[in-house]
């Protein structure tokens, strides 16, 4: 898992062990008739004092007890005027005792101070989970990017929860620089994995968006249909008054029929820029009644290459095929629309001739293919030479093939020096586009 370096890391990630035990003084209890000296018995606290002491003081108490945990950092934007404070026995952070954390720039150390800060703070909350508590923190983008590594690090990446974006700003603003900064976060970790809320009971209101009932429906072309429709009552109603403006399925088949009818068999011819097979050629309209021949003469259902939203009976082949591809679609009645002329023909030939050319000179710079050994015949062999010395044997078409050792020990230079061309020519090809 990534881990995140900073300057005092190593001092810091123990520094919770270090920490004192304090012990809480209650000072007052307060409630619905005030502030008064008597203790009411109330587990509820508001605590003063250093919340690192604070947090240390809270574990022999509620040490994996704690449901569910917010917090609110300091953002470390330069504008909060936080000062690091914490007692780390480090030459380096010493120097940082007392001084206002500064702005991106002016301070180079200000993103290593918060994250001595929260570090060992996190790690004092951790413990305070119950094994189902969850811990929500706000921050924004200053910070966001460590704070993730770090409780990566602290709670676990599997017990990453969520990170809830929510708009904090919703007027006009007319001050930013750059694209606007609309929200802050809240990032969510658990104590264990596959953490889940509980989840508040669904109302009937909730219940009725997923209710299916079934509509008796009169449609525009005067046929009645059935159709389920999801959602409350208004939405129903909605929805079932749209469907009504509608022709049924049956009308809506028979008209897009009519229409494919009355288009008659159309094929087309495109020109794609692929090196091996760039002509496009796909039939449209009446096709049902010749579906058989054109599935015969290599047609594939897929979708349009003019439009890839569409479906169509689609082959592709090479500029010299053209000219069969269009007799066997005359044979069939089909009108042809060529989209393919001269100019374009000449302009994809030359586009070729360059690519081969260019494929060629990386071709050379790798060299020929290494002639195959003449005592391994031809076949298909696993690379793969078995036995030992004085016993040296490999399998071609599961025939057995005995070697010496000096032929074992060529073949196998000879295989190595052969994967690495081929994996060269392979690369070659894939960078020019080329169909390998």
């Amino acid at each position: 898992m990534p881990t995140l370096e900073w300057i005092g890391k190593s001092k810091v990630i123990n520094h919770h062990q270090d920490v004192p035990f304090r012990v809480l003084e209650r000072k007052y209890s307060f409630d619905e008739n005030g502030q008064h000296n008597e203790d009411n018995g109330s587990e509820n606290m508001i605590i003063r004092g250093d919340n690192l002491e604070a947090l240390k003081a809270l574990l022999p108490r509620y040490e994996g007890r704690v449901k569910c945990i917010y917090i609110d950092p300091p953002y470390n934007t330069g504008n909060e005027g936080w000062v690091y404070n914490d007692n780390v026995n480090d030459p380096k952070i010493k120097k940082w005792l007392g001084e206002v954390v500064g702005k991106e720039g002016e301070d180079l150390t200000r993103h290593d101070k918060w994250l001595c800060m929260m570090y060992p703070r996190l790690k004092l909350l951790q413990k305070l989970l119950a094994d189902d508590g969850v811990i929500f923190i706000s921050i924004d983008d200053t910070e966001y990017a460590n704070l993730k590594l770090i409780c990566d690090e602290i709670f676990g990446s599997n017990c990453f929860v969520s990170s809830i974006s929510w708009q904090r700003t919703y007027s006009t603003r007319n001050d930013s620089k750059g694209i606007v900064n609309e929200v802050e976060h809240l990032v969510v970790y658990s104590k264990l994995p596959d953490w889940n809320p509980n989840k508040l009971p669904r109302t009937a209101e909730m219940d009725a968006k997923y209710k299916k009932m079934k509509y008796e429906i009169k449609r525009s072309c005067g046929h009645t249909e059935t159709i389920d429709i999801y959602g409350p009552g208004a939405d129903r109603e909605r929805k079932a008054a749209w469907y009504a403006n509608g022709i049924c399925k049956e009308c809506y088949k028979a008209a897009a029929r009519e229409e494919e009818k009355a288009k008659g068999l159309v094929l087309t011819l495109e020109l794609v820029y692929y090196m091996e097979r760039p002509v496009a050629a796909h039939f449209e309209g009446d096709t049902m009644p010749h579906k058989d021949k054109i599935k015969n003469a290599g047609y594939q259902w897929g979708y349009d290459p003019s439009n890839d939203k569409r479906r169509a009976w689609v082959k592709w082949a090479t500029t010299e095929d053209m000219e069969a591809v269009i007799a066997e679609a005359e044979a069939l009645g089909a009108t042809i629309v060529n989209k393919i002329g001269a100019r374009k023909l000449a302009a994809y030939q030359q586009w070729r001739d360059g690519k081969l050319a260019e494929i060629a000179a990386d071709m050379a710079a790798i060299g020929p293919k290494p002639a195959r050994p003449d005592y391994l015949p031809a076949g298909r062999w696993n690379g793969t030479v078995y036995g030992g010395k004085g016993n040296h044997a490999v399998y071609v078409d599961g025939d057995k093939i005995n070697l010496t050792d000096d032929q074992a020990a060529e073949l196998e230079d000879w295989h190595q020096a052969n994967t690495a061309w081929t994996e060269a020519k392979d690369k070659i090809y894939r960078r020019h586009h080329y169909d390998v």
